[in-house]
């Protein structure tokens, strides 16, 4: 009975209306199909990014970190920090003397007190921020100009960075300036902490960012 129907099916052939429905059939299950992938490689591409940017932040932070762990709070040290914008982006810079000057090429061996510098430029093409780290080391008997420091970059895509400090009674400042003015001595004054926050996006006109946050306590030079 069943081989004399397929018989018959095989001599009969499919109608249009049977090929027809067996295409929509197969067409909702291929959107199906590519649906389901296509939201799995966005989101696998989504963790990617986002992991890829934890990394530049974790590395930028720990960077600045360790330098503010250097800073000299000793006669001759310094501690400059300005609240600074371009074209409404947020890019903070900081400056001060550290102890310890770090080699980034295999002809600097020079030890010793050093100027480290963050600052920040606008990308031309992304309008987004670039944030720069420059080491000048201190010889003596020779001044150093911070403009002709070589700048190195530590990362992009940044929408905002923005440092803040903290003095002995708990008081936030969005500038510092190590040297107090209104003194005739002119007394060293350093803030107790620091908070670095940086802001990624992936363009200047988009509104989603991803923050990181940092917060750097000073040891006072006297203990």
């Amino acid at each position: 009975m069943c081989s004399e129907w397929l018989i018959e099916v095989e001599k009969r052939g499919f109608t249009l209306l049977e090929l027809l429905l067996a295409i929509f059939i197969f067409a909702i299950v291929v959107s199906a199909v590519y649906g389901a992938y296509s939201i799995t490689f966005s989101l696998v591409n989504s963790t990617e990014q986002e992991m890829e940017t934890a990394g530049k932040a974790r590395v930028v932070l720990e960077r600045i970190t360790e330098d503010l762990y250097s800073l000299v709070q000793t006669e001759g040290g310094v501690l400059t920090g300005e609240q600074n914008e371009s074209s409404g982006l947020r890019g903070d810079s900081l400056s001060f003397i550290s102890a310890v000057h770090i080699g980034l090429t295999k002809k600097d061996d020079l030890e010793g007190y050093t100027l480290i510098q963050y600052s920040t430029e606008q990308d031309e093409v992304t309008g987004l921020l670039k944030l720069y780290r420059s080491d000048s080391p201190l010889l003596p008997g020779i001044n150093v100009d911070p403009a002709e420091g070589v700048k190195y970059l530590l990362c992009d895509d940044l929408k905002e960075v923005r440092f803040s400090y903290f003095n002995d009674e708990g008081v936030e400042s969005e500038e510092w300036y190590s040297q107090d003015d209104e003194s005739a001595e002119e007394k060293l004054n350093f803030p107790v902490m620091v908070v670095v926050g940086l802001q990624f996006s992936e363009s200047a006109e988009s509104e989603g960012v991803s923050s990181f946050t940092t917060s750097v306590a000073l040891l006072r030079a006297d203990g």
